[in-house]
């Protein structure tokens, strides 16, 4: 039996180069930037898998988990993983969540106070403020990966959980799908490494780490 999924609870706390490049043609100039997070045991491991919800409320069919899969297939096989026909056969469980959330911002209060709505009609109409403003739109969107040595869970083994990878963006689009190209890129080029970064990827895949610190650098600008 498969090990019961993970809830990641922290919250900040994939693609080879060829397939995301294909993905992202039509979709104008864009550059995604985001927080990664990777880690890595020095273990040995198979490489056959099956890609499984990690959250009970999603299920396989689940439009956007299958999207998500399709690109996790790519990227793994493009690094030589092959693909299991269940559980039973795999040697490696990715178990994948992801998420997309909007952000609630405060907009600011213009000079001389809100004008031009009664003060019921603001509150009834939250995307209105001032003398013709709108409250902007963010959104945190998010993907988690974590891969399960099925023998080492067998076994009892505290160290089953070989490789991880979580993406957080936070922009102005709500569309997983626009977002999954440039969340692939990321993830190919840190699966299997430990690492903590700050990253901008770009309509062509090529992923840049950005040299500043993390918690102080905002990601809002993304598309």
């Amino acid at each position: 039996m498969p090990p019961e999924p993970r809830a990641f609870r922290r919250i900040l706390a994939p693609l080879a180069a060829v397939l995301c490049a294909a993905l992202l043609a039509g979709c104008g100039s864009s550059k995604y930037t985001m927080r990664l997070e990777a880690n890595a045991e020095r273990v040995e491991y198979g490489r056959s898998y099956v890609i499984l919800p990690g959250i009970m409320e999603t299920r396989a069919e689940d439009p956007k988990f299958r999207l998500v899969a399709a690109a996790l297939d790519s990227l793994l096989l493009a690094r030589g993983y092959t693909k299991a026909s269940g559980v039973d056969t795999a040697d490696l469980g990715i178990y994948v969540e992801f998420g997309v959330k909007e952000i609630i911002l405060s907009p600011p209060i213009p000079m001389g106070g809100f004008q031009g709505a009664p003060q019921l009609g603001f509150f009834l109409s939250p995307n209105r403020f001032g003398a013709g403003e709108s409250m902007e739109r963010v959104f945190s969107r998010w993907i988690s990966l974590e891969a399960v040595d099925y023998a080492r869970y067998k076994a009892n083994d505290p160290k089953h959980v070989v490789w991880s990878v979580r993406v957080f963006s936070k922009g102005g689009s709500s569309s997983l799908e626009k977002a999954m190209p440039f969340f692939a890129a990321a993830m190919d080029a840190y699966i299997g490494r430990k690492a903590d970064v700050m990253l901008e990827v770009d309509d062509k895949a090529n992923v840049t780490e950005i040299h500043s610190s993390p918690k102080h650098h905002r990601s809002r600008f993304a598309p």
